[in-house]
């Protein structure tokens, strides 16, 4: 395998026809999801910034995410003709509803921190000057709770 495959992007991969390495990389994510899924404690994804694609699908897998005031999400998807992979299309519908999901995926919209909380993609928005600590925090505390 060439180091060109490790760094491309998927449209750069899709454009040369990589259709293996391309399954390779969502079979890989599939399997980062599963392992996710099956942790016997809360998994929580600590959003500061763009989750976009395959990034977004890592977070919604996770049981809680929190984020600040940047934290934006974006199912981008569309943008290159593809659909969600990493569980995203199963984990949006579940999250937000069969028609904001659609919405969101065939539009690739973004979803600043205030409209992710209000729709149910951030379960907290912590100021980005506390983010590291208030996150620690909020984690620390459903850790110690039953499993």
């Amino acid at each position: 395998m060439s180091l060109r495959i490790l760094v491309d992007t998927p449209v750069a991969l899709h454009a040369r026809g990589a259709s293996d390495e391309i399954r390779r990389r969502v079979d890989l994510g599939a399997a980062v999801v599963r392992c996710i899924r099956a942790m016997p404690k809360p998994v929580v994804a600590a959003v500061d910034g763009n989750a976009a694609g395959a990034g977004m699908n890592l977070a919604l897998a996770c049981d809680v995410r929190v984020g600040t005031e940047r934290t934006v999400f974006t199912e981008s998807f569309v943008r290159i003709g593809l659909i969600p992979d990493w569980g995203g299309l199963h984990s949006l519908v579940h999250l937000v509803g069969a028609g904001r999901a659609a919405d969101l995926m065939m539009t690739a919209r973004r979803l600043d921190a205030e409209e992710a909380e209000r729709v149910g993609l951030l379960q907290r928005v912590f100021p980005a000057e506390t983010f590291a600590t208030d996150v620690l925090t909020y984690a620390t505390a459903l850790g110690a709770g039953p499993t």
